[in-house]
Order: C-alpha cells, then structure tokens, then sequence
C-alpha cells in the first residue's frame, strides 16, 4: 500500500512538473527544411532501435510461418517478407539519412 503511494505521489510530481514543459512546446510547425532524418540521428537512434524491432520481428517469424504453412503453405514468403526482409533492409541497405 505504501509503495502504491509513493508511486502515485510521484506520478502527481512527474505531472506537475511536466505540465508546464508541455504547455510551451505546443507551437506548431509549419516548414520542415528536410523529410528525411539528420544522418547522425539515423545512425544513432533509428539504426539501433531498427535493429531491436528487426531482433522481436525475427523472434515472431518463427510462430507466424508455423502459422502460414499451416493454413497457405503456398504463401510461405509473405512473413518472410514482412517480418524479416522489411526490417533487414531498414536497418542494413538502406542509406545513412534516409528514414
């Protein structure tokens, strides 16, 4: 019960103080000078978190092509391609700056 209150507590504080931080940035963007993200963002956050997402897709391939060869045997490919070769492709072929 006691650790329920600090959580909440803390919860309260967090808010609190996150409210106004909120508050500020709500300013609208009109012109973005680039659709794509800046290159050090891409190698630094987009390419690991990309390489994370290709890591559980791989561990989900293996029920859901289970699956598929179950019910369609003749539609083997289609979470080879959504689960494996999408996320391969974002994480190692596609070019530094392009996401």
């Amino acid at each position: 019960m006691r650790s329920v209150r600090r959580f909440l507590a803390a919860f309260a504080v967090a808010s609190l103080v996150a409210a106004p931080v909120s508050a500020v940035t709500k300013e609208g963007v009109d012109r973005v000078d680039s659709e794509f993200a800046p290159p050090m963002m891409d190698v630094l956050v987009l390419r690991p978190v990309g390489l994370v997402g290709l890591m559980l897709s791989g561990m989900l391939w293996v029920p859901a092509e289970l699956m598929t060869i179950c019910v369609n045997p003749t539609e083997w490919k289609v979470p080879v391609d959504h689960l494996l070769t999408k996320p391969a492709r974002y994480v190692f072929v596609d070019p530094i700056g392009s996401h």
